[in-house]
């Protein structure tokens, strides 16, 4: 029989005394965002926390910035009492999203107020561009949000990063073909240069969490962000949680296998269905066109025989997804083609009587800036629980 040693025990109980505190300061800072200003007895009286336990955590969470007095409340019998505000202006996080030719970067305070935003090509001086450019230039980026947000003299609490591609939970970005990045240690490189939490995420999780939490997800708790650039991803919510199954390769529908004459060719680099799209816009027109949105947008109200099967191939896919996460609603984003309307329309026709429940599709309410979105309320979320354990 093993006994746990003192040290194990102390540990234990540390751990046990952090998760009580965590738990107890985002009580009192939830109810302060929720409710507005409030007293000490208010405070008590909504989290059901004790005076002593109030007091000291108002005194700790004031000292640190996370909240500020705001006034004072009369009483009928007694001194008047303090109120207190949630003071997330105070604190910012830093988020980019990363495209093969830009990078978009922004400060968002903890209230959710974006107070900086830039947007910075990745091509070197002389034009070109590949993935060192693209490293070097998101590198550029952070330096900048880092001294900007030093120059407002507000504490940057978290660094949040979209990327294309997949994106292991060590922020390990792979199999990135806009970016060029195959095994590239994002997250560990980020983290050497700066002593602040970082979350690398993959751009179409990144959209999917912004529809979800901000944009055109209303209330649903199930969601897919279908995400055009180069290639075709997609984003996966369910039940209110992003889905990155194992190797966090959940969504890479580009990798789908839509005829049997995949079986007999292997894809290193672009999957199966994001070729087939590709070699079917090709066939059409002798345009060169670089992403699946500009093919689509060709084919918006052509009867050819081409325009009829990507259609078909669009509306697979998107069976696909909803038969196995079934979706209440499937947000089109990133490129989205400009005849999404038609688009839709087409696709819709295909799923209805062929799947159980077909979703609702819709595109995007937060434009290109979704994935953007999307990272820096992900980076807030896990700077504001950092910063409640603190």
């Amino acid at each position: 029989m093993t006994t746990a040693s003192a040290g194990d025990r102390a540990g234990a109980m540390t751990a046990t005394t952090r998760t009580v505190t965590h738990i107890n300061r985002t009580a009192i800072l939830d109810a302060l965002q929720d409710h507005g200003p409030l007293s000490r007895a208010q405070l008590r009286e909504i989290t059901g926390l004790g005076s002593a336990t109030v007091q000291r955590l108002c005194a700790g969470l004031l000292e640190e910035g996370f909240i500020a007095q705001e006034g004072v409340q009369s009483a009928s019998v007694g001194r008047p009492s303090h109120l207190f505000r949630y003071s997330g202006e105070g604190r910012i996080i830093a988020a980019l999203d990363i495209t093969d030719s830009a990078v978009r970067a922004v400060l968002v305070n903890l209230d959710g107020k974006t107070v900086e935003e830039f947007s910075q090509q990745l091509a070197r001086d002389d034009g070109s561009i590949d993935a060192d450019a693209r490293l070097d230039g998101t590198l550029s980026a952070i330096d900048e949000l880092i001294a900007r947000a030093k120059h407002r003299k507000q504490p940057c609490l978290a660094i949040g990063i979209s990327a294309p591609g997949l994106v292991s939970s060590e922020g390990v970005v792979s199999n990135s073909v806009e970016l060029g990045w195959q095994a590239l240690p994002l997250g560990s490189i980020v983290r050497s240069r700066y002593d602040i939490p970082v979350l690398i995420e993959n751009d179409a999780n990144a959209v999917a969490f912004a529809e979800w939490a901000l944009g055109n997800g209303g209330a649903t708790s199930s969601l897919v962000s279908y995400v055009f650039g180069v290639g075709i991803g997609a984003g996966l919510i369910s039940e209110g949680r992003l889905v990155r199954g194992h190797h966090a390769a959940a969504g890479e529908i580009g990798y789908l296998l839509p005829h049997r004459e995949a079986l007999q060719r292997f894809y290193p680099d672009q999957g199966a269905f994001e070729a087939t799209i590709f070699e079917l816009g090709r066939s059409h027109s002798s345009t060169r066109r670089s992403t699946i949105a500009e093919h689509i947008d060709a084919m918006a109200d052509d009867p050819s025989p081409e325009a009829e099967e990507l259609y078909d191939y669009l509306a697979l896919s998107i069976a696909a997804i909803s038969t196995v996460i079934a979706p209440d609603r499937l947000v089109f984003a990133g490129h989205v083609p400009q005849r999404a309307d038609r688009m839709i329309e087409r696709i819709g026709q295909r799923l209805l009587g062929r799947i159980p429940h077909p979703p609702e599709l819709s595109t995007t309410t937060l434009g290109e800036k979704a994935a953007l979105v999307g990272v820096a309320e992900l980076a807030m979320r896990k700077a504001k629980g950092s910063a409640y354990l603190a």
